[in-house]
């Protein structure tokens, strides 16, 4: 595990900075506390880099091959040519990188989970239960690789027991 306050510095503020240039909304408190909980709860704060034990997902946030897919068919609409941009920036292809950049580019798979809630119509809650109830509708798909409570049990183990450094 990744200590969290070098998870957030380090990996969640640099990808949603990055892509604020597109659009602010992008970048807030909400957006942070949800990039937070789902790789706490996909991989225990980046533990992991495939899904346990052994589910499709990869990376920190445990993006699978088809939201990888469907998030660049997202990317590839004319209108969100900026954004996909910015997501390149992060890495060092000129198109779609190959689903194993999820494993090895943890900005680029934070980047592609980020857009699969953003283009998602509803506002992420401000709230914890709301963010873990989000994240299971729109993220877990509701399959049976995680419930509300396991993602606010992963968020206290991983985000809030250990935000100080010792």
């Amino acid at each position: 595990m990744i200590h969290p306050m070098h998870f957030e510095a380090e990996f969640v503020r640099p990808i949603l900075f990055t892509l604020s240039a597109f659009d602010r909304r992008l970048y807030t408190p909400e957006s942070v506390d949800l990039m937070m909980g789902t790789a706490a709860q996909e991989s225990d704060l980046g533990f992991y880099l495939r899904q346990h034990p052994r589910g499709p997902g990869k990376g920190f946030w445990s993006v699978e091959d088809n939201t990888h897919d469907d998030v660049w068919r997202y990317l590839e609409r004319e209108e969100n040519g900026q954004l996909k941009a910015l997501v390149l920036e992060l890495t060092r292809y000129d198109e779609k990188p190959p689903h194993h950049e999820l494993i090895r580019n943890p900005l680029y798979s934070g980047a592609i989970a980020r857009i699969r809630y953003w283009y998602i119509p509803k506002a992420i809650p401000k709230d914890r239960l709301g963010q873990a109830k989000y994240w299971d509708k729109y993220f877990n798909a509701n399959d049976q690789h995680g419930t509300v409570e396991e993602y606010l049990d992963s968020y206290s183990r991983f985000v809030l027991r250990n935000r100080t450094i010792r």
